[in-house]
């Protein structure tokens, strides 16, 4: 993989995530934008394979890069339950208007989706973003377990 690919991936990636929350599908009113929605998904998904801690960390690392430069997100916090999840979005758009909010949360998606093609690789990157979009591994193989991470 070229380094120089990992954010022109990671962006791609997001905005299919995204795309999945904005068509509707099995979208949660409670989690506001389909920004919002996507990074809880993602979120719960990378627990599964990193532990809430492991998840916490990549989502506070990816929501600080985010917040240089965007005034909106300052009061956003990764919240200390499990799956970690963003908190003060809803009190965000409220101040900042949607579209700031969903801007930066998007830019959250990517960073924390670029950390971790540098961390595993892309593969194993898409696989857990596509079971975030969908709760099914694409071409998983036999010797994977439905639903936990492959044993390397």
């Amino acid at each position: 993989m070229n380094p120089d690919d990992s954010g022109s991936a990671a962006r791609e990636l997001a905005s299919r995530l995204i795309a999945g929350r904005r068509n509707g599908r099995d979208a949660a009113p409670h989690a506001g934008t389909p920004e919002a929605i996507a990074l809880e998904r993602l979120s719960t998904e990378l627990c599964r394979w990193v532990g809430a801690e492991g998840c916490r960390v990549l989502l506070g690392r990816a929501l600080t890069s985010a917040q240089r430069g965007r005034p909106a997100l300052a009061d956003l916090r990764v919240g200390s339950g499990s799956p970690p999840l963003i908190e003060g979005v809803r009190e965000g758009v409220e101040t900042h208007g949607p579209a700031a909010m969903a801007s930066g949360i998007e830019e959250t998606i990517i960073g924390m989706l670029a950390l971790l093609r540098r961390l595993i690789g892309g593969d194993l990157t898409f696989r857990i973003a596509e079971r975030s979009m969908t709760g099914a591994a694409p071409n998983v193989n036999s010797s994977v377990e439905e639903g936990a991470p492959p044993h390397d």
